[in-house]
């Protein structure tokens, strides 16, 4: 396998856990700010 594909396989699979780790991150950093906003108020 030469590189150009190799960069082609590789680049997806990083651009998807890239997207998947956004998914699993922003549900928590809503959940958090919420639970401030309702500790402070």
């Amino acid at each position: 396998m030469n590189t150009l594909n190799k960069w082609a396989y590789l680049w997806p699979a990083k651009r998807l856990s890239q997207i998947v780790w956004n998914l699993l991150t922003l549900p928590t950093l809503i959940l958090q700010a919420m639970h401030f906003n309702v500790s402070t108020h």
